[in-house]
């Protein structure tokens, strides 16, 4: 057996040598979340399955630096070929490969919070609005809302909850604020934070048919997909459910994706 497993106990142990279907590993704060992804994967390699055919999924930088360094402890070069990292860097690194299909360069800029706000800005002035009232961060935290909950301009315009929620706000021109700034960011070839994860949401991306002939199509042969979450968008855990929609999705969390 190898010395790495004589460290987890018996339920640690478990979720690392179990193989056979979906699973879902529920755990608080401190009690090894990380250490039993880590060793399930380089348990995996030392099985024979190729790194490439394997993605970890994780919502923050340190978790995904920490994966990576014990993995290559463990297993050594291997790990440089595994698809791991945060949500946003994964979808990224998939989104250049495809985003021509919706309307990208594969070039295309990604924009931080603080050039989200000035683009705000700037329209916020164009359109001669109060600035005091329209406040890029406010502006920016609804625009970013509606993505989470896969609501696009087009359909933010239209939906008359969603303005009288604005109104009742004093700022009923987030709508066109909303629709500037998508048309803006489009003329620009930029994606903020928040598109990395919508457009790989997008239909386009995912394949017609489904997961196994377009998500992605430069990875056809990855099998097994292992994600660790947090407190994701709800359209994200749905993707990483079609995702792991061939039986080998393990989640090891706070929450449940359903």
């Amino acid at each position: 057996m190898t010395n790495y497993l004589e460290e987890l106990n018996e339920s640690q142990r478990d979720a690392v040598l179990y193989n056979e279907g979906p699973s879902l590993v529920i755990a608080g704060a401190g009690s090894g979340k990380t250490r039993v992804l880590t060793y399930k994967i380089a348990y995996l390699l030392e099985q024979g399955y190729t790194p490439w055919s394997i993605l970890a999924l994780t919502f923050t930088n340190k978790a995904a630096r920490e994966m990576k360094e014990r993995i290559a402890r463990q297993v050594g070069d291997q790990a440089r070929y595994l698809w791991m990292g945060t949500f946003h860097s994964i979808f990224s690194r998939i989104l250049r490969c495809e985003a021509q299909v919706i309307g990208f360069s594969s070039n295309f800029t990604i924009y931080d919070s603080s050039d989200s706000k000035s683009l705000i800005k700037s329209i916020v002035k164009e359109m001669q609005l109060d600035d005091k009232t329209y406040k890029s961060g406010l502006i920016q935290a609804r625009i970013s809302n509606a993505k989470n909950h896969l609501v696009f301009p087009d359909a933010y315009v239209s939906n008359a909850e969603l303005y009288q929620y604005d109104l009742n706000a004093k700022v009923p021109a987030t709508r066109d604020i909303y629709r500037q700034y998508w048309e803006r960011c489009r003329q620009s070839d930029a994606m903020d934070f928040d598109d990395l994860l919508l457009h790989s949401s997008c239909q386009q991306v995912l394949g017609v048919s489904g997961v196994e002939q377009g998500f992605p199509r430069m990875a056809k042969s990855v099998r097994l997909y292992i994600l660790i979450n947090r407190d994701v968008p709800r359209f994200v855990r749905q993707l990483a459910l079609r995702i792991g929609r061939n039986g080998k999705l393990q989640q090891i969390g706070n929450a449940v994706l359903q």
